[in-house]
């Protein structure tokens, strides 16, 4: 352990020094220059990549770590962005440099994910130190203690070349680029965004950069000129804009005023009239003396208080002091710890007027375009669509909404009584239409089968501000909007599936936020009013819900083997069914005590709610306790403790609170009512304390126990024999079949019942005959009437015989009956329906079947192959009538609809057959909804979490740029860099000859001469040999000269030799010691590269450049 722990102090100090000499070689502060400008290394753009590939590899943030120590950021970064000025951004030289300084800044400020799962150790290690600097950073490039917002404006300046090239001409590095900057003013936005003071200054020196125009600009050309920096706007918005309420957002600055000294008054008052409520409860100065008392109760028990004042009053003041010094040990209740979404963020009046003319223009413009791109992102699931972003989507269409309603509010105030311009719906028409709506309903029950509470409450706040929009086009003047109001009410509630998931997220909270619990309750009573007023209006409203079907039971009436696969896709096939919509059963939803207890749960937080959050709740209560007078559901014990707290708490809930006076007038509504139910039903005074079922409601309303309904018996399926049989075997399966199951009994009045039958009808065979005879003798010829109809023969069955129960239940005798003449009269559903046998069959006809029937109840056939006789039963299927426009035929029938038709009854084409059976399939599928447990809960988060950090690897992964070297192979590199450090040995050696020959006198001076000259021939030499050497490894890329430019203030001076790259290594390859020549750089001006990363200068333009700072590292394979 000791060897492994210096093994790795050894390598983390040889990092440290690796960083430490990159960071050295980028540049420094000209201390002798008075404008102290920044002065690039020799190789700076190098040591920008070599912090790239860094910070790409640490995996444990180690680096990023060691970089806090070196103040690369605060130091370097943003001297360099700094010194790209305004006059300046057609160089293309600097471009390049703020390009590389971009890259490092995005990993650096890159927000760290702690709650993975996948964290480690030394991750969490190094997160604080990393969150501080980060912290640091965004102070340093928003404000720069000398240069302002230059560090952003030229952030910002990098991605402009990039925008401004056509999408058709823009290649994948130019979208990368403005990906890249984006990102980096997402970073910057998202940290410390909960603090007030932090988003003040993050909005306003986003105003001064131009980066809220940068993001209007590119939200308003989304889907036309840019697609995949959708999702990187919409992140840079949302840490914008959340927790900054629109109604604030859009108030006049003297509401807003008024508002927060309201609101500071009213707390002093608060806390004035809770000291005076502490100090009547206080102990006096007199309390110190010491009194014991005993009291005896009424039943002789003997009690003892301590306190004076069971002395100076009766036995029932001495009680009373003992109850109130009881104190009852309430479990702490914790709730679920989640990201509150609705944290309020109070914001400067100058940043408030920013961002209320940055959201104004995203309204005007960009929102439709930037949500609709979002939105099918989401829909095609799009690699960078993460996980977070099905929280930031629903938000921020509610914060959208909800400040296009108190635009138009703030428009009506501001008129003064005038004619105020109409609000604009159309603006946010890209999420009022049938797929927004879908997605937002999507979202809501994917996040409630998984569980995940913060993504819910986004889409519930989402489809509540839909839903009151929708509500105001319907009061619009506009008669066009009032028509597409009415439209998207009846698509809305047409699904009866989405507001049935209203009533269950409702039923389901337990210890979620309170802001969780305030905007479901919200979406509810929302949904409630609104399908009220709707239903209203119409005369019919028709709803649709999934028609489930029975699964077929696994019993005698299967198929063979071969069709049991179908028989399985059958038995989970849902239909939809259509029928009339009723408010009074939809409002009996709530009804339970599942949706009273959410809304108590927020009411016991009254202290802290706003009074339209308090009369929601009452308005619920009436709803509930008098219009659906279900009295008996809110006689509750808890409540009655809650009603008489709050009423009592006049310092919470002060008299002025305009909620109060509602509040007591329920209350005392409530009281009276469960007064008189407590005269007339005793027993609640024991119900108040449980939970109550159907049974004990109806018997506290109604004094009687509930009758039990009896539901009508269902008639069987309709079987059938398999065809390829002749009448006589199917009697045979349906009578060997029945003798399997041990139904002989109705075999046997099968036999009785035939045997008279064809008594009877011989009988009156004979007598009809003789009758015609008679009258034929009579009229003195032979005529040969016709015989008149035989009568119909009812068949009698013991009406407590098992038998009539097995004709009306057992679906094999009933197809029995059939095959052997007789026949049922009455509807299918009627127990006490007759069985009779037509007029039409004859008695020889009835001789033959009894016949039939005693052979194969005495010699019960057999089968081959070992089958039985269930194997030949199966059910009856019915086929789709011609001519039928509804599909009800179909979905009513209790067997599958008949294969190769369409709906109509007309054949299919092949390729129809094929796309309906495969349509089928898939469909069939599909399971009934149900509850997952917890272990199937956590399996399906691991594998979206698992997901979710792919997705954040690739995505952080595509952001940078890729360069030639990183394609360079490990033997080509090595030697570029020793050639390099043999040429750099040389200049270097030249130099201090130069320095250590400097002449003293003129006398000398021949002397020195010739030294400088043999020491320039040896460095030539060097050079010729460096050069060889690197030519033969590399391509030219031809001579590169430099158009000298004067410095000045401000101007980024830096050396010809910049575009080399810096000595690096990997950090297997980290040096042992770091020798830096401090040599003063000199300024000179600078050559224009290419655009491409992969340019290298020539040897000869290596050659001709004088040489600044340089770093120079010993590898340890030298």
């Amino acid at each position: 352990m000791a060897e492994d722990r210096e093994n790795e102090d050894h390598d983390l100090k040889r990092l440290h020094a690796y960083v430490s000499s990159i960071v050295t070689a980028l540049g420094g502060i000209d201390q002798a220059d008075p404008q102290r400008r920044y002065i690039l290394g020799d190789d700076a753009l190098g040591c920008l990549k070599d912090l790239k590939k860094l910070l790409r590899q640490d995996e444990s943030w180690t680096c990023a770590r060691m970089l806090t120590d070196t103040n690369v950021v605060n130091g370097d970064l943003c001297e360099i962005l700094a010194a790209w000025t305004d006059e300046e951004v057609e160089n293309k030289t600097k471009a390049r440099y703020g390009l590389a300084c971009v890259e490092p800044l995005t990993l650096l400020t890159w927000p760290l994910d702690l709650s993975s799962q996948s964290l480690r150790a030394d991750q969490l290690e190094n997160a604080s130190d990393i969150q501080l600097a980060q912290a640091s950073y965004k102070r340093t490039i928003l404000s720069h203690p000398t240069h302002g917002v230059a560090v952003l404006r030229s952030i910002v300046r990098v991605a402009l070349p990039a925008m401004a090239v056509p999408r058709r001409e823009r290649t994948p590095r130019d979208e990368t680029v403005i990906l890249l900057v984006l990102h980096l003013l997402r970073n910057l936005a998202q940290i410390d965004h909960g603090d007030s003071e932090g988003r003040s200054d993050t909005i306003m020196a986003f105003e001064k950069a131009n980066v809220l125009d940068l993001l209007v600009a590119l939200a308003s050309g989304m889907g036309e000129e840019f697609e995949d920096q959708d999702v990187a706007v919409m992140e840079c918005i949302y840490y914008l804009v959340q927790g900054v309420r629109a109604e604030v957002l859009f108030a006049a600055d003297k509401e807003v005023t008024a508002k927060s000294s309201n609101a500071l008054a009213d707390l002093l008052k608060k806390e004035d009239a809770m000291k005076k409520t502490q100090k009547r409860r206080a102990p006096t100065r007199h309390n110190r003396f010491g009194t014991l008392v005993s009291v005896v109760t009424a039943d002789n028990k003997r009690l003892t208080v301590a306190s004076q004042d069971a002395v100076h009053g009766t036995t029932e003041r001495g009680l009373k002091k003992l109850d109130t010094a009881k104190k009852w040990k309430k479990t702490a209740f914790r709730r679920i710890v989640d990201e509150d979404i609705d944290k309020p963020v109070t914001i400067t009046r100058e940043a408030r007027a920013v961002l209320r003319r940055f959201v104004e223009e995203i309204l005007d413009s960009g929102f439709n375009p930037l949500f609709t791109s979002v939105r099918r992102a989401m829909e095609r699931e799009k690699q960078r669509v993460l996980e977070v972003h099905r929280i930031h989507f629903p938000y921020l269409i509610a914060y959208f909404l909800e400040a296009l309603r108190w635009r138009g509010t703030a428009a009506v105030e501001a008129a003064g009584g005038k004619v105020a311009p109409d609000v604009d719906y159309g603006l946010v028409a890209g999420v009022l239409d049938q797929l927004g709506l879908i997605m937002i309903n999507k979202l809501m029950r994917e996040s409630s089968d998984l569980r995940q509470w913060t993504d819910l409450h986004a889409a519930m706040d989402s489809f509540q501000q839909i839903l009151l929009t929708i509500q105001d086009m319907a009061y619009s003047p506009s008669m066009e909007y009032q028509e597409i109001a009415d439209n998207m009410q009846s698509n809305i509630f047409y699904e009866e599936s989405t507001m049935d998931l209203v009533v269950h997220i409702l039923k389901n909270y337990t210890n979620q936020s309170l802001g969780y619990m305030d905007t479901a309750t919200g979406l509810a009573s929302t949904m409630l009013k609104m399908l009220e007023r709707y239903s209203k209006s119409k005369a019919h409203i028709y709803v649709r819900s999934w028609k489930k079907k029975q699964r077929k039971a696994q019993n005698t009436t299967t198929e063979a083997a071969g069709d049991s696969e179908e028989e399985d896709d059958a038995d989970y096939k849902k239909t939809y069914s259509e029928r009339a919509f009723e408010f009074a059963r939809f409002e009996g939803k709530f009804a339970n005590e599942d949706c009273i207890n959410t809304y108590k749960a927020l009411l016991n937080e009254y202290a802290e709610l706003k009074p339209d959050q308090i009369k929601r709740v009452v308005a619920f209560f009436h709803r509930i306790f008098v219009k659906r007078q279900q009295e008996s559901l809110m006689f509750r014990l808890d409540l009655c403790e809650l009603f008489n707290r709050i009423v009592e708490d006049k310092v919470a809930l002060d008299e002025k609170n305009p909620a109060r006076k509602e509040l007591e007038q329920f209350v005392k509504y409530y009281t009276k009512k469960l007064t008189r139910k407590l005269a007339e039903r005793p027993s609640l005074f024991v119900e108040l304390l449980f939970t109550k079922i159907p049974k004990q409601l109806y018997y506290l309303d109604h004094g009687e126990e509930l009758a039990p309904v009896v539901r009508a018996p269902r008639a069987p399926a309709e079987l059938e024999v398999r065809p390829g049989f002749d009448r006589a075997k199917d009697i045979s399966v349906l009578v060997a079949a029945l003798l399997d199951e041990e139904k002989g009994e109705a075999l046997d009045w099968c036999k009785s019942s035939l045997k008279n039958a064809a008594s009877a009808r011989q009988a009156w065979a004979a007598e009809a005959m003789m009758r015609r005879e008679l009258e034929d003798a009579e009229r003195g010829e032979e005529l040969h009437a016709p015989l008149p109809e035989a009568p119909i023969i009812t068949l009698n069955v013991d009406e407590e015989s098992q038998v009539k129960k097995l004709l009306f239940k057992d679906g094999k005798l009933r197809l029995l009956m059939g095959l052997i003449g007789c026949e049922r009269l009455g509807m299918s559903s009627d127990v006490n329906a007759e069985w009779v046998i037509p007029s039409a069959v004859t008695s020889e006809v009835l001789e033959s079947d009894l016949t039939l029937l005693r052979e194969y109840t005495d010699n019960p056939p057999t089968f081959d192959d070992g089958k039985t006789a269930k194997d030949f039963i199966r059910y009856k299927s019915k086929r789709v009538e011609r001519g039928s426009d509804s599909e009800e035929s179909a979905e009513e029938s209790d067997g599958p609809v008949a294969e190769g038709v369409d709906a109509m009854g007309f054949p299919l084409a092949k390729k129809e057959k094929a796309a309906k059976s495969k349509k089928k399939k898939l469909f069939s599928r599909k399971r009934e909804h149900k509850e997952l447990d917890d272990e199937e809960l956590e399996e399906r988060r691991a594998k979206k979490r698992k997901a979710e950090d792919e997705k954040q690897a690739a995505v952080k992964s595509a952001l940078y740029v890729e360069d030639s070297d990183e394609d360079m192979d490990d033997a080509e590199f090595f030697a570029r860099e020793a050639a390099l450090r043999e040429k750099t040995a040389n200049a270097a050696t030249a130099a201090i000859v130069h320095q250590q020959l400097q002449p003293k006198n003129k006398k000398s001076k021949a002397a020195a001469d010739d030294a400088i000259e043999r020491a320039r021939t040896t460095i030539a030499k060097a050079r010729a040999k460096a050069n060889a050497k690197e030519d033969s490894d590399s391509e030219s890329d031809g001579e590169s000269s430099g158009s000298s430019s004067s410095s000045s203030a401000g101007e980024l001076d830096v050396n010809e030799d910049a575009e080399s790259d810096v000595s690096r290594s990997s950090p297997a390859k980290t040096p042992v010691s770091v020798r830096t020549y401090a040599r003063k750089p000199t300024a000179v001006a600078l050559p224009v590269p290419d655009d491409s990363d992969d340019d290298e200068p020539t040897s000869t333009a290596r050659a001709a450049k004088p040489k600044g700072r340089r770093v120079m590292m010993d590898s340890d394979d030298e």
